[in-house]
């Protein structure tokens, strides 16, 4: 069963706050060694929605000469106008990016229709692959079935879909009702702990942000599922259930994960951007014991 595993992947920032490419190759090369499927650049973790124009131009120039197609590079490209999302889209792409990921309009608590004209206008301007991310909780407006399938019915470059829902039965009714007509159409669940029931209910696999501190389990979940070992595929469900905590440790958890990748090592730039601060000595305390977590869940040589 075929399975596979994105990452969301965090900016890194210097101590100034200006995006550190030195860095963010230091994840990108640590995400591709340990059997990461693909990387989304630009997404909800990667902080896209306190860079400008210049400072995403740099991320994605810099993703796309690093990382030179060793696995497919995704951008998230969503702005808060169609003129902004088409023209971030068209640069990434002209620059080399595999696919755009494409989150409606935040803020503003859209009609359907209005969703659906909103898509329609951008996509039609937007010559390579589209994939459509359903946020509702940041964006105040949901991606539904009836919108996405008359979406599809329009535009053959919309490739897949992100389903940021904390329930998995909302990727399921789409996988279900859109699949046999759509066979090549991927969806995604964007709850780390949904990937299991996303996969078995014939989805793509998932793009969660934990992959972003334990890439090597998620390359293990999917292993599993191509090797046909539920057993497996059951063990490391157990364990992300686990690690579904570093979640709750402050809200957003971006800084969170930061500090466990600085913790272990993998990076030395902890800093975010405003309005995101870094954590309190409490919730840094927090972090630590998260690793510590971590550390117990995982077998040597896992």
């Amino acid at each position: 069963m075929n399975a596979r595993y994105y990452c969301p992947c965090l900016t890194l920032f210097t101590e100034t706050g200006a995006p550190d490419n030195s860095e963010n190759n230091r994840l990108y090369d640590y995400l591709i060694a340990n059997g990461i499927d693909g990387l989304l650049v630009l997404g909800s973790a990667g902080e896209f929605f306190a860079l400008d124009d210049g400072e995403k131009q740099q991320v994605i120039r810099n993703a796309v000469e690093h990382v030179r197609r060793r696995v497919p590079l995704i951008i998230g490209t969503g702005c808060l106008t169609a003129a902004e999302t088409i023209r971030l889209s068209r640069e990434a792409l002209a620059m080399g990016a595999d696919g755009v990921m494409i989150v409606g309009p935040f803020y503003i608590d859209l009609e359907p229709r209005l969703i659906e004209s909103y898509f329609d206008q951008v996509i039609a301007q937007i010559d390579g692959p589209v994939y459509l991310y359903n946020y509702p909780a940041r964006t105040g407006h949901d991606l539904r079935l009836e919108v996405t399938a008359k979406l599809l019915s329009r535009h053959a470059n919309i490739v897949g879909y992100k389903d940021s829902v904390p329930s998995v039965t909302h990727a399921v009714e789409l996988i279900e009702s859109l699949s046999p007509l759509y066979p090549d159409f991927e969806v995604f669940c964007g709850y780390d702990n949904n990937f299991a029931s996303c996969v078995l209910s014939g989805g793509a696999g998932a793009i969660g942000a934990l992959s972003n501190v334990v890439p090597h389990l998620c390359s293990a979940w999917t292993q599993a599922f191509e090797a046909g070992n539920l057993s497996e595929v059951a063990r490391v469900q157990r364990l992300f259930n686990r690690l579904m905590k570093i979640y709750d440790v402050a809200s957003p958890f971006i800084p969170v994960l930061k500090q466990i990748l600085v913790s272990r090592g993998i990076i030395t730039s902890p800093y975010v951007r405003s309005p995101i601060s870094r954590l309190s000595p409490a919730q840094e305390q927090q972090a630590r014991e998260m690793v510590k977590l971590m550390e117990k869940l995982e077998p040597s040589g896992c």
